[in-house]
């Protein structure tokens, strides 16, 4: 009889799927970004405020991007893309919806084991964008792997919105003082009894759940 009959396999053998979220950090890596239009902008700017060494490949750099290239914050390619665009980048991003592009980046990309994503392509992709609610140093991310971004960037909106309303941010910085004036030894109990009285009040509301009543 076999002893392992029955059991349930160790957990190293159960494949999920549900994305792995990571605060990753691209300062001085090589990173490309490939597409055009605000949302390419919008991926390029996010990239340099990690501190990426970002390259652009577009068709049709929009005139913000002529700019950080003529201040040689990026390096800059007006052409399609090619699969060489991916050596020794680190992290890609694909911002046109084409999906021929999509699959090509994305084959060329897993060769070289690149993190990609292409936006709404999520089955070429090997990260999903997550929707990011700032406040001071607080960074709060949302994610739905990908299947509802527009959700995604609803809540982000809502969280910033009470962030604001509770002026959270003075409320980060006093945390970060908190930390930098205890002792190591005492801060898991100091921090930890100070971090117990914030909390959340009210309700989510889907008012198109109400409006089908």
């Amino acid at each position: 009889m076999n002893a392992s009959a029955g059991k349930s396999p160790p957990p190293s053998s159960k494949r999920g799927s549900a994305p792995f979220l990571a605060a990753l950090k691209l300062s001085g890596l090589k990173c490309l970004a490939v597409g055009e239009g605000k949302e390419l902008t919008s991926r390029v700017l996010a990239l340099l405020e990690a501190g990426a060494k970002l390259s652009v490949v577009s068709t049709a750099p929009d005139a913000e991007l002529e700019a950080l290239a003529a201040d040689a914050r990026i390096a800059l390619e007006r052409r399609e893309f090619e699969a060489s665009d991916l050596d020794q980048v680190w992290f890609a991003v694909l911002t046109t919806r084409d999906e021929r592009v999509g699959r090509a980046m994305g084959d060329a990309a897993r060769v070289r084991r690149v993190f990609f994503c292409a936006v709404d392509q999520p089955s070429v992709s090997t990260f999903s964008h997550v929707a990011v609610a700032t406040s001071e140093s607080l960074r709060v991310a949302i994610s739905t792997a990908g299947k509802a971004p527009a959700l995604a960037a609803r809540l982000r909106g809502e969280l910033e919105r009470i962030f604001v309303e509770s002026n959270f941010g003075a409320i980060v910085g006093r945390f970060v003082e908190l930390r930098r004036t205890t002792a190591p030894e005492d801060r898991k109990a100091v921090l930890g009894n100070a971090a117990a009285k914030i909390r959340f009040t009210g309700a989510i509301v889907d008012d198109h759940e109400q409006s089908t009543d």
